[in-house]
């Protein structure tokens, strides 16, 4: 899964060892997602990182960009084609490796995810400069008692196809920020279909609006 409009992921033979991996992507994380002054604007909006949980000194956005939910299934792993393969031991079959979420939510850390972190700016840059693969959309749902908007940018390009997702914050009833939730590639066809649909749909609507 590599794009040519991409880096590499980030290189996993230097680190001795899972722990030490982990380190190094914590360090992009911190780097291109925590640090405010370096982190990337969307559309000229600032986008905000929660820094207020934690999970064993990393923070708790991090493990869930490294890591999958524990109801993932696979019939063919992602990761067959991937120096991340020869790391992982088939985490998200074994599930062994694991971490638990502020929430109570359980996840498998997944170096296949893991090591592609470094794709969340540059695909935000490639959206703000409007490039062909980008598709954006939006959605609501309900959170809780709330109903919240989610923005999604999703990129497709030779063999990648990677999802940012975000939660749009509004001031005085205007867009101020874009929360950032997690990104992850895009593993099953169903999903596939499914985000087309919902770009599609949501497409449809603002042409509808247009044509009022």
């Amino acid at each position: 899964m590599y794009s040519t409009k991409l880096s590499s992921p980030i290189y996993i033979d230097k680190a001795k060892n899972d722990k030490e991996l982990i380190n190094d992507l914590y360090e992009d994380f911190k780097k291109n997602l925590m640090d405010r002054e370096k982190r990337v604007k969307l559309f000229n909006r600032d986008i905000f990182v929660d820094c207020k949980n934690w999970i064993t000194y990393k923070n708790e956005v991090f493990w869930h960009l490294i890591s999958l939910s524990e109801n993932e299934k696979f019939n063919i792993l992602p990761c067959n084609n991937c120096a991340s393969g020869s790391r992982c031991n088939s985490n998200c079959i074994e599930k062994v490796d694991e971490v638990t979420l502020t929430n109570g939510q359980k996840r498998y850390i997944c170096l296949y995810r893991g090591i592609r972190i470094n794709w969340v700016s540059e695909i935000i840059s490639l959206a703000n400069h409007g490039d062909e693969n980008i598709k954006t959309w939006k959605k609501e749902i309900k959170k809780g008692r709330r109903d919240v908007v989610q923005f999604y940018i999703r990129f497709t390009h030779d063999a990648v196809d990677y999802v940012i997702l975000f939660e749009e914050k509004y001031k005085n009833g205007e867009l101020s920020r874009y929360h950032f939730i997690t990104a992850f590639p895009v593993f099953y066809i169903n999903k596939k279909q499914e985000y087309e649909l919902d770009y599609q749909l949501y497409n449809r609507e603002q042409q509808k609006k247009v044509n009022k």
